[in-house]
C-alpha cells in the first residue's frame, strides 16, 4: 500500500540528528510543530482564504525516540510542544470519505535544530463532492524589453564543456540506442513537485539540475528547498538559470526541504506578490555550502539535428541535468502544451517546434523551464527526451513527467518587432561547493542586501518588518495564468494520483499504528515525555 509503504520509509529516516549539531541550551526541549487540518475546497493543496478549518482529525508524530498523537481543535489547528532537536514524521489519521490533498505524499518530514516547525497544513476534499478541481497552471511572461534581455543575456553564456572520455564516447554509441536516465539522482514526490500560481519554474529546473549535480559530485541526494529560495528573492515574476546562479553565489547555500518552515508554501492564492514565509523563518541548519555557480549553454543551434542531439546527451552522460527553457509566443501555442500536460500521458511524445516562425505576442506570449533527465533512442522511429515539470501529478502523469522528440527543429525560432529570438534554450549549472559542504551550525538565515545582478532584471533586497517580505524589483512581468487563469477540469477523486485509493487500502488506524511501531522500532512514550496539548494557532501565516 502506497501509504504504509511512504510512512515506513520516512521513519527509517526519522532518527535522531549527528551529534556534530550545534545546538543552544535554550532550544533543547522548546522547540514545538503546529499546523491546521483544513478542508481544501478547490483541491489545490495550499491552504487559502475561505478555507475552514476542521475539528476532530488525529495528526500523528512519530521521531526521535517519540511516539504521540493530537487532535484537531475547532479551528483546526494543531500543536505538538516541548520537543528536542531531531528528526520527526507528522501525518494525519485519515478518514473515511475524504481525499488527502496536502502534502501531496502523505506526510510531513521535518529536522527541527534551532527553529520549530509551523504550518505543516493537512488538505482534505470530500469524495464526491460534484465540486470541480481546477488546477491552473502558471507560466512566465515577458516583455519585449525582458525578453531581449535574457537573449542577451543566453548568448554571453560560456559554452558547457563536452567531454570525450573513452568511456563516455563509448557510451554515447551504443548500438540500437539506450535508454538513459538521471531520475535516480533526484529525491522527489511528484505529487508536492508543484509551482502552484507561482511563475518559478525556472527554480524548479535548476534546483533540480543542482541536486543531481550534488548527488554525482558528492553523493548527496537530498531535496532542496525551493521556498528557501523564493523566500530569499521573490522568484514567482519568471526568470532563468543564470539568475539562479547568481542566487546561489548571493546566498552561498542551500537548505534541504525537510528543514524546519521550509517546505513550499507559496503556491496558494494567498501569496501572490510577496512570500508566505519571510527567510529569516527558515532554519539553515543543516544546509549544503556552495562556492561559487554558473551557467552555461549546450550548443544546439545552427550545428545540424545529429550534433544537437549529440551535444544533449554528451552533457547528460556526464550526470548533468540540463534546464530546458521553451518560449510560446501566442496563447494558442501555451494551450497546445497545457492540453498535452493535462490530456496525455507520460508515454505519448510531443513534437515542440510547433511554434517555430510565429510572432512574438506580448500580450500572449508565455515562457516555461523544465528539467531534462535523460532519453530514450532505442526505437529509431521514436527518439525522445524526458522532461520532469514542476505542475505537480496527475493520473495520467504520476512521476510528473513528459517526453518530447528528438527528432526537432533546434534552430526554431520566434520574430518579434526587434528580430528573432530563439525559442529553445538548453542549459547546464556548473558549481564548486566547500570542502565541508555539509554544515550542521544552528544559526540565523544567511542575508546579502547588496546583491544586484549585473543584467539589471534584479535590484538589491531588502526585507521589510512586518508578517511577510516585500520585495523590490522582478524579473518578468510577471506569472500568470494561460486565457485569465485558464485552468482544466479534473474530476472530483483524479487531483492527484493517491486520491484514487479505496478506503479498504488504508488500514483503520489500531492496526496502521502497530504497523508503524514495528516499521520504526520504537517505543511509546513515557507519561512524563511528549506533550501533546492542542491550541489555537493565531492565523494560518507564520
Amino acid at each position: 500500500m502506497a501509504f504504509l509503504g511512504l510512512i515506513s520509509s520516512l521513519l527509517i529516516a526519522a532518527t535522531a540528528l549527528p551529534s556534530s549539531l550545534e545546538v543552544g541550551p535554550a532550544i533543547d526541549g522548546n522547540l514545538f510543530i503546529n499546523g491546521t487540518k483544513f478542508e481544501d475546497r478547490n483541491g489545490d493543496g495550499f491552504l487559502n482564504d475561505g478555507e475552514p478549518g476542521m475539528a476532530g482529525w488525529t495528526i500523528n508524530l512519530i521521531g526521535n525516540g517519540l511516539l504521540a498523537n493530537t487532535t484537531t481543535d475547532l479551528l483546526g489547528s494543531y500543536s505538538f510542544q516541548k520537543l528536542k532537536p531531531g528528526r520527526y514524521v507528522v501525518y494525519e489519521g485519515r478518514q473515511s470519505g475524504w481525499n488527502q490533498t496536502s502534502p501531496g505524499c502523505y506526510a510531513y518530514q521535518v529536522t527541527l535544530t534551532d527553529k520549530c516547525a509551523q504550518n505543516l497544513n493537512f488538505g482534505d476534499r470530500q469524495k464526491n463532492s460534484g465540486i470541480l478541481v481546477y488546477q491552473e497552471r502558471a507560466l512566465m511572461h515577458f516583455s519585449r524589453d525582458e525578453l531581449r534581455r535574457l537573449s542577451d543575456i543566453q548568448k554571453g553564456l560560456p559554452k558547457t564543456p563536452l567531454l570525450s572520455r573513452p568511456d563516455l564516447t563509448s557510451r554515447l554509441a551504443v548500438p540500437g540506442g539506450e535508454n538513459f536516465s538521471l531520475l535516480d539522482k533526484i529525491q522527489y514526490c511528484p505529487a508536492e513537485r508543484d509551482q502552484g500560481r507561482c511563475g518559478n519554474c525556472w527554480i524548479w529546473a535548476a534546483a533540480g539540475a543542482l541536486e543531481v549535480d550534488m548527488a554525482a559530485k558528492k553523493g548527496i541526494k537530498d531535496r532542496l528547498s525551493i521556498q528557501y529560495l523564493n523566500s530569499y528573492y521573490w522568484c514567482c515574476n519568471g526568470g532563468a538559470l543564470n539568475y539562479f546562479a547568481n542566487l546561489l553565489n548571493s546566498t552561498g547555500m542551500v537548505v534541504p526541504w525537510s528543514n524546519a518552515n521550509a517546505q513550499w508554501h507559496d503556491g496558494g492564492l494567498r501569496c501572490k506578490s510577496k512570500s508566505c514565509i519571510p527567510v529569516s523563518f527558515i532554519s539553515i541548519a543543516p544546509c549544503y555550502r556552495i562556492i561559487s555557480a554558473h551557467a552555461e549553454v549546450v550548443p544546439t543551434q545552427f550545428i545540424g539535428r545529429e550534433e544537437a542531439i549529440s551535444n544533449i546527451k554528451n552533457v547528460l552522460q556526464q550526470d548533468r541535468a540540463i534546464v530546458f527553457g521553451f518560449y510560446m509566443p501566442t496563447k494558442e501555442d501555451a494551450l497546445t502544451f497545457i492540453d498535452h500536460w493535462n490530456n496525455h500521458s507520460e508515454n505519448e511524445v510531443l513534437k515542440m517546434d510547433y511554434s517555430c516562425s510565429k510572432t512574438w505576442n506580448e500580450s500572449e506570449g508565455s515562457g516555461h523551464a523544465v528539467l531534462c533527465v535523460g532519453y530514450d533512442d532505442s526505437d529509431p522511429n521514436n527518439r525522445y527526451w524526458i522532461m520532469l515539470n514542476s505542475w505537480g501529478a496527475t493520473p495520467r502523469r504520476p512521476n510528473g513527467l513528459f517526453r518530447i522528440s528528438m527528432d526537432m527543429n533546434y534552430d526554431c525560432d520566434m520574430t518579434a518587432t526587434d528580430g528573432a529570438y530563439p525559442i529553445f534554450e538548453w542549459e547546464a549549472l556548473s558549481v564548486q561547493y566547500h570542502d565541508s559542504v555539509i554544515s550542521t551550525k544552528a544559526g540565523n538565515s544567511a542575508y546579502n542586501s547588496t546583491w544586484i545582478v549585473s543584467e539589471g532584471l534584479y535590484r538589491p533586497l531588502r526585507p521589510k518588518d512586518g508578517p511577510g517580505i516585500d520585495y523590490e524589483g522582478s524579473a518578468g512581468s510577471g506569472a500568470g495564468m494561460i486565457n485569465d487563469r485558464v485552468s482544466d477540469k479534473v474530476a472530483d477523486d483524479a487531483a492527484a494520483p493517491h486520491m484514487n485509493q479505496t478506503e479498504e487500502s488504508i488500514k483503520p488506524n489500531g492496526v496502521l499504528w502497530e504497523d508503524l511501531l514495528a516499521a520504526s522500532r520504537l517505543l511509546p512514550m513515557s507519561a512524563s515525555g511528549l506533550q501533546t496539548q492542542t491550541r489555537a494557532v493565531p492565523g494560518h501565516g507564520v
